[in-house]
């Protein structure tokens, strides 16, 4: 039988991104800048990628979208277009934690912390952490100093944290940075590859909130 082909969304960061995977080889990959309209540009890089491939919709056999957490609207539009599309074609779709996408790309030493961290919205972000590939603990969100706070031993530090809050981020622990402005639709699809399927109704975004706590002074950057 035909390798299954699999369309990726990425959209809870800025670029987003569309991406068509065999296994989990990427054929063809469009990034898709900040735009007014993100809904339309989804569907116009989604027909790129096709076309660029002489593949139609119906020559897909199955969908993956990054469900967060990230940007609200971003992963609001993603998901809801994945759902939509994965509805009318009749296919499966995989539901990937972004984070976690992410992070089994980075390949740190053993016995380093991995710290993914993304900026959400002004002076927050959203990370998790790891050591030897398993999660130390459930994605959270906050203020940046807080992403790498009380870890001990040497962190890495993936994602666009560090570059938005080089200041509150300048722990001595960290010990290398992989700077990403967004996570890439390659992550996506690489992941989804060894992910179960779901039903398009079933798959929904991941939104964090920030613990409440008494406001304090602003912080640096």
């Amino acid at each position: 039988s035909r390798p299954v082909k699999t369309l990726a969304i990425e959209t809870s960061g800025s670029p987003a991104g569309v991406g068509v995977f065999e296994g989990a080889q990427a054929l063809a990959c469009r990034s898709i800048p900040g735009a007014r309209s993100l809904e339309a540009s989804l569907v116009g890089a989604m027909d790129e990628c096709l076309r660029g491939l002489g593949l139609t919709p119906s020559g897909l056999g199955g969908l993956a979208v990054s469900v967060g957490p990230g940007s609200y609207n971003g992963l609001r539009v993603g998901v809801s277009s994945a759902r939509a599309l994965a509805s009318a074609l009749g296919l499966p779709l995989v539901a990937v934690p972004t984070l976690d996408a992410v992070a089994r790309r980075c390949a740190p030493p053993p016995g380093t912390t991995l710290v993914v961290a993304f900026e959400s919205r002004r002076e927050t972000v959203v990370w998790r952490r790891y050591r030897d590939g398993l999660p130390l603990g459930p994605a959270a969100m906050g203020s940046p100093g807080e992403a790498c706070a009380g870890l001990e031993g040497p962190v890495w530090l993936a994602g666009n944290a560090r570059s938005r809050y080089p200041r509150a981020l300048a722990d001595p622990g960290v010990t290398r940075g992989v700077d990403l402005e967004a996570p890439p639709v390659e992550a996506i699809g690489e992941m989804a590859a060894s992910l179960a399927e779901s039903e398009p109704h079933l798959v929904v975004p991941v939104y964090l909130r920030a613990a409440l706590r008494p406001s304090p002074a602003r912080g640096p950057r």
